[in-house]
């Protein structure tokens, strides 16, 4: 079992810390030969499942078919535990000192996916905001900085599209139901545009609410700014994943390790 950190971005730590996030997916690099259909373990150790996996060629469902096509590593085992970095900073006494030579227990922490602020362990003083100025990237979060551990449970490697809605769900997809002041809105909106209020089955279906891409506003109608809808929550995983990969890589269905995990909200050596 291995202790190592795993980046995340302000919409995946707000979704960590609601609950919405225990799954995260990873491209495998490189990626196996276009002969591959399925992967699997070389060995389970007396102390648990490896990190050393097999391509494989073949029918996955008749062993006699496979053929080898090389060995890999998920880096990922069940009972592995991960800090999660995130953007973070310091009071700003220590702008100008690098993450690793600022004293870790004098200095409250400030979280930018939701704007908290840690106390310092020492004395339990916490800066407010505006004494925060240096906004610092993610991968240069330290170890004691970081509030969020992750245990993993499960390791797969699939293809990216073998995602289930339940999967989708997992990575932090959002479902949004509609508010009193959405009906009034979908109310004015048939009215407007059609000269009628709206029908019981426009209503019925206006009730199902909607799947929303993480990081994006939830709500209907006219807000501030639009979120980015679905009709299924695997269909707006693939556009958080296309967000975040560029255009096209959900098509491209590449190879990933899908992990499954629990989250503490604590840090890893101190709770």
């Amino acid at each position: 079992m291995t202790d190592r950190p795993i980046l995340f971005s302000a919409p995946m730590v707000r979704a960590l810390i609601e609950g919405r996030k225990t799954k995260t997916r990873r491209i495998i690099k490189p990626q196996p030969p276009a002969t591959v259909t399925s992967a699997g373990v070389i060995s389970r150790s007396s102390e648990g499942q490896t990190d050393e996996w097999s391509w494989l060629s073949g029918d996955p469902r008749d062993i006699d078919t496979w053929g080898f096509e090389g060995d890999f590593k998920t880096r990922f085992v069940p009972g592995d535990r991960l800090w999660v970095k995130e953007t973070w900073a310091c009071h700003w006494a220590n702008d100008n000192l690098k993450p690793s030579e600022i004293i870790d227990d004098l200095w409250s922490v400030r979280y930018f996916a939701n704007d908290y602020v840690r106390p310092a362990a020492r004395d339990g003083s916490a800066a407010t905001l505006d004494q925060f100025k240096k906004k610092r990237v993610a991968i240069f979060m330290p170890r004691w900085a970081s509030r969020l551990t992750l245990t993993v449970t499960d390791v797969r490697v699939e293809r990216l599209q073998a995602c289930s809605e339940a999967d989708a769900l997992a990575e932090g997809v959002c479902r949004q139901y509609p508010t009193a002041e959405d009906h009034e809105w979908l109310r004015a909106h048939h009215e407007e545009n059609y000269g009628s209020p709206p029908s019981q089955a426009d209503i019925d279906q206006f009730d199902e609410g909607v799947f929303v891409v993480p990081g994006t506003d939830c709500g209907f109608g006219p807000k501030p700014r639009q979120p980015i809808w679905g009709p299924t929550a695997t269909s707006c995983y693939a556009s958080l994943w296309n967000s975040i990969n560029g255009a096209g890589a959900w098509e491209a269905n590449p190879w990933v390790v899908a992990i499954t995990f629990t989250v503490e909200q604590g840090n890893i050596d101190h709770g």
